[in-house]
């Protein structure tokens, strides 16, 4: 019971017992009101409080980031950007704008790859995406400065960050300047569906327990005008259990990473800075997309919504792949791990996060096994021989990287091509997108892909430049 329940209580008792005549009884039922305008105050003023302490944790690390620009500390990750920003470009701004309630901001972090961004910007702009387009580039200057100018006729915002700095660093920085209260991301060498965006941010507003909206993402390849769309990525089920014990559990067992996705700028900020003290790619994610299922519900819209590209990773197979890390050196994973186990717990706590378990369960206990679970899906036995036997001395190479297209081949029976307004383009639907039955997890239907084709038809397929 707090202290104006027990005066509001002992007042109305007093009045009943009546020990008081009738002018005291008015008094104390005066007095009686007071409390509660004090105490909805102190409330409304909690709440501000709230706010101003969000205010002051941005504001905080907008000043580290400047000082970090100011230092100019030689080969440090959290550089923010050098003088002089390469032509038609421009550095981040110095101060973060105060999230604008229902607007949306779409980031692209892009690094070397400027004619893939220009030509994804260029199809969202042609297939009539409005709003805020972001561009959080830190490309090698010769490489981003031939298509630097060609990004302002599409009003989109490109601004420039060090090459040194990490992509988690980077991005944080980057959503310091969004000033929407909704924030949708995309990779530079994927194809976000417009329609699929505005259907998330839409969720989003009706539904204030989500943190996250996302759709299906689809693997494709382009051969010529030739679009080959050859699988479904990732399609599990949402993640809206009631409790943050229960979203971890569901969301880490079955472990999509909802990062290109539309989330509230809040949210994603929290998680980006928790995921900033991790040191391996993998980890940083991972810290981010749990962190987010802690603070709400993750929704999976039945649409598709990204077309994720062939290109392989810039980032070391060992940074971004638990299976690589652990071929490396597996004393070295499992610290890692602790320490990003810990940050978890660390976050909930630090966010009023209900999570604890109940005795005699612990909390670390829960983690190690939820994440055991999750890993146990990501070890090869096959990979984990070969390595053994290179370390016996085996005459055996590198592990090859692979690209999650394997090339062009002409249709096959079960495979759906479809034709285009452009004699020369076609759409071809591998069978494995098509396995999924109605009502399942994945199912792409006639009408669905008839709005992906419809929203492709805006892609060009020439060189921007």
């Amino acid at each position: 019971m707090n202290m104006f329940t027990a005066m509001k209580r002992l007042l109305a008792n007093a009045m009943l017992s009546g020990q008081f005549h009738e002018q005291t009884r008015n008094s104390m039922a005066i007095l009686g009101d007071r409390v509660d305008d004090l105490g909805e105050q102190i409330k409304v003023s909690n709440q501000g409080l709230g706010a101003l302490v969000e205010q002051a944790e941005l504001s905080r690390r907008k000043l580290d980031l400047i000082a970090d620009r100011t230092a100019r500390r030689g080969g440090m990750d959290t550089v923010l950007d050098r003088d002089p920003a390469p032509p038609g470009m421009k550095l981040p701004a110095t101060a973060a704008p105060a999230p604008v309630r229902d607007g949306l901001t779409l980031l692209i972090p892009t690094r070397n790859r400027p004619a893939l961004c220009l030509r994804g910007v260029a199809f969202l702009r042609a297939a009539g995406m409005t709003g805020r387009i972001l561009i959080a580039d830190s490309s090698d200057p010769a490489v981003i400065a031939p298509y630097a100018p060609l990004f302002a006729p599409l009003d989109a915002d490109l601004v420039y960050f060090d090459p040194n700095m990490r992509a988690a660093d980077k991005i944080a920085a980057a959503l310091d300047l969004v000033d929407t209260a909704y924030v949708a991301q995309a990779a530079d060498d994927d194809i976000v569906l417009p329609e699929a965006i505005q259907q998330c941010h839409a969720f989003l507003k009706a539904h204030e327990d989500h943190s996250v909206a996302w759709g299906y993402a689809l693997d494709f390849g382009i051969d010529g005008a030739k679009f080959d769309l050859h699988g479904v990525r990732w399609s599990a089920a949402s993640v809206d259990d009631a409790t943050p014990l229960e979203r971890v559990y569901h969301g880490v067992r079955r472990y999509q990473p909802c990062f290109w996705s539309v989330a509230r700028t809040t949210a994603m900020r929290r998680s980006l800075a928790a995921a900033q003290s991790q040191t391996r790619i993998v980890f940083q994610e991972m810290m981010c997309i749990v962190t987010l299922a802690m603070q709400g519900k993750i929704a999976r819209l039945q649409i598709p919504h990204v077309l994720r590209g062939p290109e392989i990773s810039q980032s070391a197979r060992a940074d971004t792949h638990p299976m690589f890390a652990i071929l490396e050196g597996p004393g070295t994973v499992f610290r890692e791990y602790a320490a990003y186990r810990d940050g978890l717990i660390a976050f909930a706590r630090a966010h009023g996060i209900p999570f604890d378990m109940a005795p005699p369960g612990s909390t670390v206990d829960f983690l190690d096994m939820v994440h055991a679970i999750a890993l146990a899906r990501e070890l090869d036995g096959g990979m984990l021989n070969y390595t053994v036997q290179r370390m016996l001395g085996a005459p055996l190479g590198d592990i090859p990287a692979t690209s999650s297209w394997p090339g062009w081949r002409e249709p096959e029976p079960g495979d759906l091509v479809h034709g285009s307004a452009d004699p020369d383009r076609r759409y071809v639907w591998r069978a494995a997108t098509m396995r999924a039955r109605p009502g399942e997890e994945g199912y792409i239907s006639e009408d669905m892909r008839a709005d992906v084709e419809r929203q492709l038809e805006h892609y060009s397929l020439r060189d921007p430049a």
